[in-house]
């Protein structure tokens, strides 16, 4: 058992660091400035970031990045200001962002304040949340965002959707599109001047906003509940076409519980081994590794115990059938039916994963 964590922890290590540059620091500022074909990623205080890399992630106080990525800049902090170049997408959540660079790319934004300054270009959409946003730069795309104010200063070329509090179209600010807005108050007639497509207003009511609000997150929930069943399902599938997974059967209920039991060790053990991987400190990365890996082996497990679950049932009720996707889609019936169930679907989890994680055991027990 020992071994087969060892083994775990060091292949995802390695292999994610292989993959990332990592700084992780505490109370410092760090300056960076090489030129890197992998990712790069940084926990810490603070960072000034004047390389290039493929992908940068951030996640601390400060943020002043004046270099360029290939792909993505993903942020989260107190005060991001990101002056250089973003080859792709901007995700970012701070307290203040300010974009004062070129973006190829869509922004996705959160912050008390968002502030596109009017040396930025953003070739892409943005979408964005704040209690004030202002646009002072150039954004060749729609522009979706939902403030307490919006400020425009400088060129929208293409639709603006909100709902706000509070518009304002400055004497430098035009956009090029339509705007559909939702808010308590409308534009002035100037405001309207600068705007070269069609203008809808709809005035924001309390009430109505609650009322829309919940249904619209009823069926936000709804929808992603059927796409994670459906992913579970199409994803359950393919796994089983592997070679490995002709071996997930048991001989009798009996076996199955046994597994099950012995699966409870690993389930349980993964999360403490993070734990006192991050402890000591200078395993970190590998604790960071095994939290990338925790969902696909919840993942795997889940599947294995599904499978193994509908092989029992097929045992209990002497059907005889061989078929591995067919116990999948069997023990999933059950699975969906336990998931509806308050806090009986957290105890499904358990018992499900746990399943996999014994059989997973119980291979390697046997190749040796």
């Amino acid at each position: 058992m020992k071994r087969f964590l060892v083994f775990l922890t060091l292949l995802t290590g390695i292999f994610y660091v292989s993959s990332i540059e990592m700084k992780i620091g505490k109370d410092e500022k760090v300056t960076f400035s090489e030129n890197l074909s992998t990712d790069y990623l940084f926990m810490g205080e603070s960072l000034e970031f004047y390389g290039s890399t493929k992908d940068l992630f951030f996640f601390g106080k400060s943020l002043q990045f004046n270099g360029n990525t290939e792909s993505s800049l993903i942020s989260f902090g107190e005060d991001l200001e990101l002056q250089g170049v973003v080859g792709n997408d901007i995700i970012s959540a701070a307290d203040n962002l300010t974009i004062s660079g070129n973006v190829y790319g869509t922004v996705f934004a959160a912050a008390n304040i968002v502030t596109v300054s009017k040396e930025s270009v953003i070739d892409g959409s943005i979408f964005a949340t704040g209690k004030k946003v202002i646009i002072d730069g150039i954004v060749n795309g729609d522009v979706y965002c939902a403030s307490g104010r919006l400020i425009v200063n400088g060129i929208i070329n293409g639709d603006v959707k909100l709902a706000t509090g509070m518009v304002n179209i400055n004497e430098t600010g035009m956009v090029n599109g339509n705007l559909h807005y939702y808010s308590k108050d409308k534009i002035t007639e100037s405001e309207a001047t600068r705007i070269t497509g069609e203008v809808e207003f709809k005035e924001k009511s309390i009430t109505h906003s609650k009322t829309s609000f919940k249904k619209g997150m009823f069926i936000v929930a709804k929808i992603f509940s059927l796409f994670i069943l459906l992913s579970f399902v199409i994803g359950g599938m393919l796994l089983l076409l592997i070679p490995f997974m002709k071996n997930v059967k048991v001989s009798t209920p009996k076996e199955f519980f046994e597994t099950f039991v012995w699966g409870l060790i690993p389930f349980f053990i993964y999360p403490v081994a993070v734990v006192v991987l991050l402890s000591l400190v200078i395993t970190i990365p590998l604790a960071f590794g095994l939290m990338l890996a925790g969902l696909p082996l919840l993942f795997l497990t889940q599947v294995i115990g599904v499978t193994l679950f509908g092989e029992m049932l097929f045992k209990v009720f002497k059907w005889n059938e061989k078929n591995r996707f067919i116990y999948f889609l069997f023990g999933l019936v059950f699975y969906i039916f336990l998931s509806v169930i308050p806090f009986v679907s957290h105890l499904s989890v358990v018992f499900f994963s746990s399943a996999g994680w014994g059989k997973i055991l119980k291979s390697i027990a046997d190749k040796k």
